[in-house]
């Protein structure tokens, strides 16, 4: 798929301060890179619709159940094991300074192969929007309808202010807060 697939291609000026969600690892391995306070797949396998060739690509949802619903609430699931939690946080983070964004929301109902798995496709179109110097592009969510999800090409560590982090399995925290919400719209049950 290429730029010139589409009527035209909108920009997105995301602005400084706004607040990006997203369900990540904290821990560090050989396959990863931090990014301040995301930790984002740098090994040269690409799972992601929108992952980038020869760099690392970071995935937010702009509320905090749409990352949820994006990284463990998915709509194929049919069942969670009881350990889908552990090991995986809830992250806020604020932009620090504007980016400009592909604007793809226009054309999800037009171009179902934006919220599929067909991974070549959608690939080949970031590494176009990325050569063609945008920051990243936003999208319709294809796992939350009505919902936006932001990806950002390569970002600079001191693109984000952390406001807040919590571990999905705890109890108390914020992220459980909206595990909680997540868990009562998608209806997946848990199993051993």
């Amino acid at each position: 798929m290429k730029m010139s697939d589409f009527p035209s291609m909108g920009t997105f000026l995301l602005p400084s301060g706004q607040v990006l969600y997203r369900v990540q690892s904290p821990s560090m391995d050989v396959s990863k890179v931090a990014r301040g306070p995301v930790v984002l797949h740098a090994g040269p396998e690409k799972f992601g619709r929108f992952d980038l060739s020869d760099r690392p690509t970071a995935y937010f949802a702009t509320r905090p159940q749409t990352a949820l619903h994006e990284a463990v609430y998915r709509k194929n699931t049919h069942e969670l094991k009881n350990t889908a939690l552990e090991g995986r946080e809830l992250i806020a983070v604020a932009t620090a300074a504007p980016q400009s964004l592909a604007d793809l929301r226009p054309y999800s109902a037009h171009f179902p192969v934006l919220q599929s798995v067909r991974l070549k496709e959608t690939q080949e179109l970031t590494n176009e929007l990325c050569q063609e110097r945008f920051d990243g592009l936003i999208s319709r969510s294809a796992q939350q309808d009505g919902h936006d999800c932001v990806i950002l090409f390569d970002p600079p560590a001191d693109l984000f202010r952390l406001l807040w982090r919590s571990p999905l399995s705890h109890a108390g925290g914020q992220g459980h807060q909206w595990v909680q919400v997540a868990d009562r719209g998608a209806r997946i049950p848990f199993k051993g």
